[in-house]
């Protein structure tokens, strides 16, 4: 344990009780010092994520009907994502089953939107649209779902540690 701790090979056998209890007081402080630093990254990126999200509804307030299918949309994926960077941030443990559904739900409604923008552009014979978008709108969709997956294994991995490490 003491090696563990050291990150390094100890030649003695035996190391004094104050020692040992040095090394467990600098472990767990280490673990606060880079528990505060997650939640400080956590924070921004959640901050970001609200900002935009508040920008793009200011947008949606001035442009209306022009832009809706691509605030929802993005609104929905800011969610999907903030949902694991949250549980990443903030969450003691538990709770890991229903984050997942509820990420990949609002994923889901991101590409629903999506599809719906493509079949309003359909309705309305705007083919030149749906030309000009598609190959990037692929690009997009298959990069936000990846991206919504890795999140989502990541935070799966790390709340599944720190639940084993509170029992």
């Amino acid at each position: 344990m003491v090696e563990l701790m050291q990150a390094k090979r100890n030649e003695n056998e035996h190391i004094s009780t104050k020692e040992a209890e040095n090394l467990m007081m600098d472990t767990i402080e280490l673990s606060k010092i880079t528990s505060k630093v997650v939640k400080g990254i956590g924070s921004v990126i959640l901050s970001g994520f609200a900002l935009v999200a508040i920008l793009l509804l200011l947008m949606l307030v001035s442009d209306g009907e022009i832009v809706l299918f691509s605030v929802g949309s993005i609104i929905a994926g800011l969610i999907a994502w903030g949902i694991p960077i949250w549980q990443i941030s903030y969450a003691n443990s538990g709770g890991i089953v229903i984050s997942i559904i509820s990420s990949l739900g609002f994923t889901l409604i991101s590409l629903m939107i999506q599809f719906l923008n493509i079949a309003n552009e359909v309705h309305t014979g705007d083919w030149a649209a749906i030309e000009d978008t598609i190959d990037a709108l692929i690009v997009v969709i298959i990069l936000f779902v990846s991206i919504t997956m890795f999140l989502n294994v990541t935070m799966t991995k790390i709340v599944t540690k720190r639940h084993r490490f509170q029992k």
